[in-house]
């Protein structure tokens, strides 16, 4: 507890302001005390007695104005929380961003995916003070409700939000209020339901067999920085922001490992380096001889200054890969958008289909159809369950089923021999 005298514009104010702490949490406040007399150089020092004089009267006031204060904060506290609770802090709204800000930096979230976050955290908190709302208490499940029909609403262009984009959005705001609401109050996002309208679907990443990635890696030969980056995809499962800032230090040649922690989710992994990954890092072995932190410096130049620029390269191998000639001759804007985008109903934005993430999907297809096994595959991804690597990443194509199935299913379903017999062979005893 403190008082304080205060500047505005290089002059001091004519009274003396007060500091207290309550749950750990610092307070200001006018005591309403004109100071007078001469003040010394800085308050820890004395001044004259007609100084010290107010001063004794402006500790008075801050005293009394403390001890109301904590007597209101335990009335509270008995009346709302229970008798072995804590005090609890009440924040703003806007306070929740700094508070999201601090857990994303303590989980180690991916840059992009923080800000993200932030970007949809600052439209709410906006959008709330604009119908004067300033507290997480006055965020009513309707007022939330609200909020989430206008995400939904169609934007400037007709376009609107995918129900899959919504629920994460839904659990964004859900994990903010976590961060802000008191214990005994309910979370006004969380029992909200978002259902698909008609016509809106999951659109998922499309894995790539080995032909198909002989014909990724060629077309790939004219940006060698892709190149690198999408062996690298395709030979560890790992997410973009993982590849592009993979360190030295993470990399074990000796072994034949790569040891880092997902930004994403901050889950240890421990990855064998293939062959093709092992002559990427060797011919990039001189980067960490002239004391470069990255293996892939440029790339994590880029993801830092222009993410976008990342998967515009790598869409651009994909569209280079497997777009028609005739695709091509629109021009190569119209053929990435023709070879990586989903066809969607109007009004619905076209999801990716082949990009970065794609590479992760099929580092599983191939995975789990060669017979690793599940639980390994999700020691690889660093995914929590088995059941979000099958729900999102094994994604196996029709033409690879049949075959698996023509081997597993009776002659009378496939109209194929099994192997080791010949069709129309005379039965025994004939």
């Amino acid at each position: 507890m403190a008082i304080e005298l205060r500047k505005k514009n290089g002059r001091l104010l004519p009274f003396l302001y007060g500091r207290y702490y309550l749950n750990k949490r610092a307070r200001v406040i006018n005591t309403g005390i004109r100071w007078q007399g001469t003040p010394p150089a800085s308050m820890r020092e004395r001044g004259d007695a007609t100084f010290e004089a107010s001063r004794r009267r402006a500790e008075a006031v801050l005293q009394r104005h403390r001890a109301e204060a904590r007597a209101a904060a335990d009335r509270s506290r008995h009346n709302t929380a229970s008798p072995d609770a804590g005090p609890y802090p009440s924040p703003t709204l806007r306070e929740m961003l700094e508070r999201m800000r601090v857990a994303d930096t303590l989980r180690h979230c991916a840059s992009s995916w923080a800000t993200w976050k932030r970007g949809l955290l600052e439209d709410f908190v906006t959008w709330a003070e604009a119908q004067a709302l300033q507290t997480p208490e006055q965020i009513s499940r309707s007022v939330a409700q609200a909020y989430l029909d206008r995400l939904r609403a169609p934007d400037a262009s007709g376009r609107r939000r995918t129900a899959k984009t919504l629920r994460t959005m839904k659990t964004v705001l859900t994990q903010a209020f976590a961060l802000v609401s008191e214990p005994h109050r309910d979370n006004p996002f969380k029992a909200l339901c978002i259902l698909p309208e008609r016509g809106d679907r999951v659109v998922n990443r499309t894995p790539l067999d080995g032909d198909e990635i002989r014909r990724l890696l060629q077309a790939a030969e004219s940006d060698p920085l892709a190149c690198d980056l999408i062996v690298t995809g395709l030979s560890t499962g790992l997410r973009r922001g993982d590849v592009c800032r993979l360190r030295w230090e993470q990399v074990d040649l000796d072994r034949g490992a790569l040891r880092l922690v997902a930004a994403k989710t901050g889950v240890s992994l421990t990855l064998p380096i293939l062959p093709r990954l092992r002559e990427v890092l060797e011919r990039r072995a001189g980067l960490r001889a002239k004391g470069c932190l990255y293996v892939f410096p440029e790339a994590e130049a880029l993801l830092r200054d222009n993410p976008g620029g990342i998967t515009w390269r790598v869409k651009k191998v994909f569209a280079r890969a497997f777009a028609t000639p005739e695709q091509l001759a629109r021009g190569i804007t119209a053929a990435i958008k023709s070879v990586t985008q989903s066809q969607r109903r109007v009004g619905v934005r076209a999801a990716s289909t082949y990009d970065f993430h794609a590479l992760r999907t099929s580092f599983v297809t191939l995975a789990i159809s060669g017979g690793v096994s599940l639980d390994k595959v999700r020691a690889l991804t660093g995914h929590k369950t088995v059941d979000l690597v099958l729900r999102h990443y094994f994604k196996p194509k029709a033409s690879e089923l049949a075959a698996d199935l023509a081997r597993a299913l009776p002659e009378v379903l496939t109209g194929s021999a099994p192997a080791g017999s010949a069709r129309g062979a005379e039965p025994a005893g004939s």
